[in-house]
């Protein structure tokens, strides 16, 4: 998911969205009434890989 190593709080976080991403496509597939929430889970997936990419200042 990222290119840089990950530490600390990353890999959990990154590993959580990854698979609350593959459920919510993974349910969307088989449901068409899971449509809404799949939408929903790659808008938060693609939020929290933004944010791990982000160098704040320290």
């Amino acid at each position: 998911m990222l290119e840089r190593p990950r530490t600390g709080i990353a890999m959990p976080l990154g590993a959580q969205a990854d698979a609350l991403l593959r459920r919510t496509v993974g349910a969307a597939r088989q449901n068409a009434g899971a449509v809404p929430f799949a939408i929903a889970g790659v808008v938060t997936w693609t939020f929290v890989v933004a944010l791990l990419k982000m160098r704040f200042p320290q």
